[in-house]
């Protein structure tokens, strides 16, 4: 049940999100998309749903709404909040980020946080369902496969 509804979720998001390859940042089709993409587009900012705090950027005036985008792990969102920095809460769009890379918000660089704080982080599993649910089997695949030929 939760395959065909991963199929559903991977078209979904390529056709209304215009999901990225998370290296190159091509528009992906559902074809193309692999489990690096699910986790650059999907998971990492399921599994942060209260966003995450940039610590330690650059003193600013940040206002709600702003594009925040880490270079080096291709990490994008929006600023929560209005701030007078140097920390900033974002709602994460795509990726994680890291305290190992610049940040730029609206292209501005705001350099190095350093650190990054999640209030709240759940597993992909938690985010899924409601409680524990013990597996029947457990497979795993090389994570470049396309994933509509894994669950096929």
């Amino acid at each position: 049940f939760e395959l065909r509804e991963l199929a559903a979720l991977v078209s979904m998001g390529c056709s209304s999100s215009g999901w990225k390859h998370p290296l190159t940042g091509a528009v992906l089709s559902p074809e193309q998309v692999n489990l690096y993409a699910i986790v650059y587009n999907h998971i990492g900012p399921c599994t942060a749903p209260q966003g995450v705090r940039l610590v330690g950027l650059g003193r600013a005036s940040y206002k709600k709404g702003q594009l925040v985008e880490q270079v080096a792990t291709r990490a994008a969102g929006v600023v929560k909040v209005d701030s007078e920095g140097p920390d900033i809460e974002v709602d994460v769009w795509r990726g994680c980020f890291s305290s190992e890379g610049r940040v730029c918000v609206d292209k501005v660089d705001r350099g190095v946080p350093l650190g990054v704080r999640v209030p709240k982080s759940l597993s992909y599993k938690e985010f899924l369902g409601n409680g524990e649910r013990k597996p029947l089997w457990y497979c795993t695949h090389w994570w470049g496969e396309a994933v509509l030929d894994f669950i096929a």
